[in-house]
């Protein structure tokens, strides 16, 4: 029974941390995520040049973090492999979860590092409706993450048991 407990009590601090990482094209439904590049393309008057720098910086951005979400996922799943055995390790459980923390921490660097990339190739007077808009979302994240993590607990949890 104890065993029992402290089994679902760290699956639940697992699951809880795991979520905080999930990309948030899974959250944002039906908006076009085109759409809102060019209409801060448009906000920001670019230029042709600073478009195709855009352009670039972005899909230099999704690789990697499409790269990193990937490497986050199998993590999850080795980290599901480790709960799934007979006896469980709690050190390689332990060491499983800092992986997946540090994946979580590199790709959140890698979206800072975009917004300072893209700030470098802006105009001081672009530089200030960037500013605007990263505040923005940036002020968003918390709360992003934190209905993320309520709304999807139990389907982590139903996860694990399966």
């Amino acid at each position: 029974m104890a065993r029992t407990t402290v089994s679902l009590l760290i699956l639940l601090l697992v699951g809880s941390s795991m979520v905080i990482a999930q990309p948030r094209d899974r959250m944002r439904g039906p908006r076009d995520r085109g759409g809102m590049h060019e209409r801060m393309a448009e906000e920001l008057n670019l230029t042709d040049q600073q478009k195709d720098q855009m352009k670039k910086l972005r899909l230099d951005f999704e690789r990697n973090q499409t790269d990193i979400h990937f490497k986050i996922k199998m993590a999850r799943l080795d980290l599901k492999e480790l709960f799934l055995k007979e006896s469980l390790d709690r050190t390689a459980i332990e060491k499983r979860i800092k992986a997946v923390s540090d994946l979580q921490h590199q790709a959140k660097l890698s979206h800072i590092g975009h917004w300072f990339a893209v700030n470098e190739i802006l105009t001081p007077e672009q530089q200030n409706i960037w500013k605007e808009h990263v505040g923005e979302r940036a002020g968003r994240m918390d709360g992003d993450f934190r209905g993320r993590r309520h709304m999807r607990r139990g389907c982590m949890l139903q996860e694990m048991r399966d």
